[in-house]
């Protein structure tokens, strides 16, 4: 597939048979020692070649170059090209970087993106970056977010502006700091030697010293116009005519071409709008053309054309010689120019400057085309730009189109625009809508939990609508989601395996990052840990192998630490979270923000931290996010558990539960919770009983637990404690916590299992296999109740003798005990850890850490 590009990042190549400008060189190289080096001249001053040339005193290596354009002045493209730019020197920091940017343009400003990439850029080396035709940025916030990136330059960092205005940024505490080299257009007046000796050059040697004084004096030290009076000027019979006046766009029209012959001048014009000129363009605007011998000519001719690097020979105009021939290419009909600019973005397509093609095809509002292109392309920054120009009612023509806008949308977290789009969707499309392909789309909006109960269409009704394959796999992934909120997980699960197939041949990168990181969701919600961070840390190193051929995919990593930060709370594993939550903190959309305080509220409630907790979320329950029951139960339990919800909250959601048709199952297991806590101890058994069935029978893993402990919860509320019950239901829970590593339940529930534990004691180790015993230890660390008695004082004594490696004889002999009492304490030894030699049991226990060693 053909992936969008820019010839921007490409350096003009250096020009042989240029002028020695060694004074203007020593100023240039002079700025390379500054934090920002501004060369300021207007069109055809010779900065950029002038530049050029004193760059060779540099390494290659040491500078990247960037060209800007109209386009360039958009917060988003700007710094998009900064950091493909800048790319090179990011090293390990590349993911990073690509995902504050992720972050910046989620937040709809980049004011401080340019002090994080300061901060990334490696400081061990001297890096230039040179910003070529910057008067193309206006834009305010490019301007304000540049301010704070060159406030932040650190000495080996270096910012080169060429341009033919004053720069729209501050440099006046460089200036103070003498830190700033600023060339201005004085400073690339041509000297009259130097006018003589690009007159040589040119070819006009033999002129007489009257004729090159005259030229001398009236290009007035411009280079540029210089090279246009040699080349407008018949000098064969030494007639110089009346040029004074006539260095100006309609002179450069005029004289430039009609000088030139019919052929050549009409290649000109007619391909001079485009951003640059390739073989098969020349070929589709003049079949007849052979390509390599027209650019020789125009070269010979020196139009001052610039060759760009690259495998194709390309080039571009003189600015000044292409406005001259884009005003006249504009004279002609509109439908005449609009019916070329249509060959040209056609031909720019089939050669795979996609970047190019939606531009032109932009300027023609041909919205059509650009969203068949879009359809067939991943998403990435660049893609994001064009659906962004699409206005949302002509996206709705095409439905495949405007699924790849409400990703968009929904990667921008711009949620307003998001439900505009799916109601404007329903209404188009009423076939659509009547079979319920956007039933439960609103679940991307984090609302429409009401409307759960709706049909999911079937694999064979979706495979049937007349939809893209990309399409089609996002409609499996929202059927995935309305299976999930419906508590069917496995069917879910069968879901985003399908979408996953049919995404297979287009490889649309939000697919498979959605349903990855969806199918790592649902198996967190099951409990298998194992499984959803193996997809998850899959997911990170597709990120990283895709961002080789379209970096912008690495924004995506701000997702990935959240949801993996969720992950390693449910598994205790609290360093690990608290450092991807860490991560996060530099995020800014409120959405974001809001989801970063919900976990780390969690975070402090399993550090214990309860007072801090409470303060965070109640900066949490300040914003607009997670004010409904169903989405901060799992935050509100916490709560509970640690006497921070007042009666009245909890009489206020015990009704709000009541009305629900239907609740996930993490919502009925905190419903049962709040029934145990307010002492409806019956109804809550119910409720826990009816949940272990179904999670039982769907393998829900982490809801078993949960729903085990709270049966322990209630069991030991009764008078009459039924052991044989709550030794089952610890089993169960120790079993399937051991398997999936899961352990935050256990510390929900901590005082009730301080309890049970005090109440049985080693009754609860009673048939638990090794690896289980080793679980309820780790409980026991969690709940500070010391160590687990694996072995009574008496096994232990001889198990710590049969470790120095003393005989049957010899240990009765030292404990006082008989020989054959010796043997039946080995054989308990070996029954409880599940061995059979010495050998063995020396190893499991050392395991185990019961040794004293």
């Amino acid at each position: 597939m053909k992936k969008l590009v820019s010839s921007r990042i490409t350096p003009p190549v250096l020009k042989k048979n240029s002028i020695t400008r060694a004074g203007l060189i020593r100023k240039i190289e002079g700025g390379f020692d500054k934090k920002v080096l501004v060369l300021e001249a207007g069109a055809g001053h010779g900065k950029t070649s002038s530049l050029r040339q004193a760059l060779t005193s540099l390494k290659e290596s040491q500078w990247c170059w960037l060209s800007l354009a109209n386009e360039s002045n958009d917060s988003t493209t700007f710094w998009s090209y900064i950091l493909e730019t800048t790319s090179s020197f990011l090293a390990g920091e590349k993911d990073a970087a690509y995902d504050y940017f992720q972050q910046c343009l989620q937040a709809g400003s980049f004011t401080d993106f340019g002090l994080f990439l300061v901060e990334l850029l490696p400081q061990d080396q001297e890096i230039y970056l040179i910003l070529d035709d910057f008067h193309f940025v206006t834009d305010k916030q490019i301007a304000d977010s540049l301010d704070v990136f060159i406030a932040a330059l650190p000495m080996n960092l270096h910012l080169v502006l060429i341009t033919r205005y004053k720069p729209a940024v501050y440099l006046g505490q460089l200036m103070l700091e003498q830190d700033l080299q600023y060339l201005t257009e004085k400073d690339f007046l041509l000297s009259d030697l130097e006018a003589n000796e690009l007159i040589t050059l040119n070819g006009f040697g033999s002129l007489s010293l009257e004729i090159r004084q005259e030229l001398v004096i009236k290009a007035n030290g411009w280079l540029g116009g210089l090279q246009l009076l040699l080349l407008s000027s018949d000098f064969s019979n030494q007639q110089r005519g009346n040029q004074a006046k006539r260095i100006v766009s309609d002179y450069l029209a005029k004289e430039i071409l009609d000088n030139l012959p019919k052929k050549e001048r009409n290649f000109l014009i007619h391909t001079a709008y485009y951003p640059f000129v390739f073989s098969e363009l020349s070929q589709a605007v003049f079949p007849d053309i052979v390509y390599s011998e027209m650019l020789k000519r125009l070269q010979e001719q020196n139009l001052m054309l610039t060759v760009l690097s690259g495998e194709k020979e390309r080039f571009t105009y003189h600015p000044l010689l292409r406005e001259a021939f884009v005003e006249t290419f504009m004279q002609q009909p509109q439908s005449e120019i609009n019916a070329q600019l249509t060959v040209g973005a056609a031909v720019f397509r089939e050669a795979g400057y996609l970047d190019e093609c939606l531009s032109l095809l932009l300027e023609l509002k041909d919205y059509s085309k650009i969203m068949e292109i879009i359809v067939n392309q991943p998403q990435n920054l660049r893609t994001t730009f064009y659906i962004q120009q699409v206005p949302d009612e002509i996206a709705t023509k095409n439905i495949d189109f405007a699924f790849q806008k409400l990703f968009y949308y929904y990667i921008r977290l711009d949620y307003k625009k998001l439900e505009e789009l799916i109601a404007e969707l329903e209404r188009s499309y009423p076939d659509l809508q009547e079979i319920g392909a956007f039933d439960g789309m609103r679940l991307l909006l984090g609302s429409d939990f009401e409307q759960m109960q709706r049909i999911v269409l079937s694999k064979e009704e979706i495979l049937a609508l007349p939809l893209n394959n990309v399409s089609k796999a996002f409609l499996y992934l929202k059927g995935a989601m309305i299976l999930y909120y419906a508590n069917d997980f496995r069917k879910a699960l069968e879901y985003v395996y399908e979408s996953r197939v049919l995404n297979r041949n287009s490889g649309d990168f939000f697919i498979n990052y959605m349903s990855q990181t969806f199918l790592a969701q649902i198996y967190e919600e099951i409990g298998d840990f194992k499984q959803s961070l193996h997809l998850l840390f899959g997911t990170y190193d597709e990120l990283g192998h895709y961002s080789n051929g379209g970096k912008e995919t690495a924004n995506y990593h701000l997702s990935f630490d959240l949801t993996i930060a969720g992950v390693y709370l449910k598994k205790m594993a609290l360093a690990e979270a608290e450092a991807s939550l860490a991560k996060l903190t530099r995020q800014k959309h409120p959405h974001m923000r809001a989801s970063y305080l919900y976990n780390y509220a969690v975070l402090l409630y399993l550090k214990d931290e309860t007072e801090a907790a409470l303060e965070v979320v109640r900066q949490l329950f300040s914003t607009d996010y997670y004010q409904n029951p169903r989405t901060n139960s799992g935050l509100l339990r916490y709560m509970l558990k640690s006497d921070q919800l007042s009666v009245e909250k909890q009489e206020d959601l015990i009704g709000d539960y009541k009305k629900e048709k239907q609740l996930s199952i993490s919502n009925t297991l905190f419903y049962g919770m709040l029934l145990s806590a307010g002492n409806q101890n019956e109804k809550a058994r119910g409720i826990t009983d009816d949940l272990l069935e179904i999670c039982r029978k769907e393998r829900i893993y982490l809801r078993i637990i949960g729903a085990d402990l709270l049966k322990i919860e209630l069991l030991l509320k009764e008078q009459a404690i039924n052991k044989r019950v709550l030794c089952n239901l610890y089993h169960e829970a120790i079993h399937y916590g051991n398997e999936y590593e899961i352990l935050s339940e256990f510390f929900i529930y901590r005082k009730e299992l301080s309890c049970l534990i005090k109440e049985m004691g080693n009754e609860l180790l009673e048939n638990l296999n090794t690896e289980e015993r080793l679980f309820h230890q780790k409980i026991l660390k969690l709940l500070q109740l010391g160590k687990v008695q694996i072995l009574s004082h008496r096994e232990m004594d001889v198990l710590n003798e049969l470790a120095l490696g003393l005989t049957n004889k010899e240990i009765s002999a030292k404990l006082y005990i008989s020989v054959a009492t010796t043997k039946t304490h080995i054989l308990n030894i070996y029954r409880k850890l599940e061995v059979n030699s010495r050998v063995q049991a020396i190893e499991e226990a050392r395991r185990l850490g019961i040794l004293n060693e």
